[in-house]
C-alpha cells in the first residue's frame, strides 16, 4: 500500500460522502473522514443517542479503517450501498435499544459494560 493509494482512498471516499443526505435520519447521524495515516483512512460514524440512564444525548461512534484495496477496488455505487448497509445496522441497533416490553428493555447489549 503506497503512500498515494491512501491519499487515493482518502479522496474517493470524500467524494462519496459529499453525495449523500441523510434526510431525517431517526437521530443525528454524522459521517466524518479522517485525515489519512499508514494504515488507510478512517471513516468515523457517529450517532447521537440518548443515554439510558441519563436520558441525556450522549455520542456513539464505530470507526472502520479503510484500506485502499477496501475503496479503490469498488465503483461509488458499491461504495454507497455498502455505507447505507452499514449505517442500515447501526440504526437497527440504536432502535432496538429503545424497545422495552413490561418495562423491560428487550435488547440490552452493553449491560455488561455499566
Amino acid at each position: 500500500m503506497s503512500i498515494r493509494d491512501i491519499y487515493e482512498t482518502h479522496r474517493r471516499l470524500k467524494g462519496v460522502l459529499d453525495r449523500i443526505n441523510l434526510r431525517h435520519p431517526p437521530f443525528p447521524i454524522r459521517l466524518v473522514l479522517r485525515d489519512p495515516s499508514a494504515h488507510g483512512v478512517e471513516l468515523a460514524i457517529i450517532c447521537t443517542v440518548r443515554d439510558r440512564d441519563t436520558g441525556q444525548p450522549r455520542d456513539v461512534a464505530e470507526v472502520a479503517m479503510m484500506s485502499p484495496h477496501a475503496v479503490l477496488d469498488f465503483d461509488d455505487d458499491t461504495l454507497i450501498e455498502r455505507l447505507m448497509d452499514r449505517l442500515t445496522e447501526i440504526g437497527v441497533h440504536e432502535m432496538r435499544e429503545m424497545f422495552h416490553v413490561d418495562g423491560v428493555r428487550r435488547f440490552d447489549p452493553h449491560a455488561g459494560e455499566r
